[in-house]
């Protein structure tokens, strides 16, 4: 099983990054993390949030 995660959603980014459309409508593909990647592993909610998912997944696969 797969299991794929957006970053965006653990950080509550809560505007998509993706939009169809042109530069004009809306600058597609342009927005950024708020947060470097240091950062975001070093939270204590991503921490706990990473390692309940690894213990499921440690669970479903026996």
């Amino acid at each position: 099983a797969l299991l794929s995660l957006q970053l965006e959603d653990w950080l509550e980014m809560d505007l998509p990054v993706n939009i169809p459309g042109t530069v004009d409508e809306y600058p597609n593909w342009r927005r950024k993390l708020s947060t470097t990647l240091d950062d975001i592993f070093t939270r204590q909610n991503i921490i706990d949030l990473s390692r309940r998912l690894t213990e499921t997944r440690e669970k479903a696969s026996q």
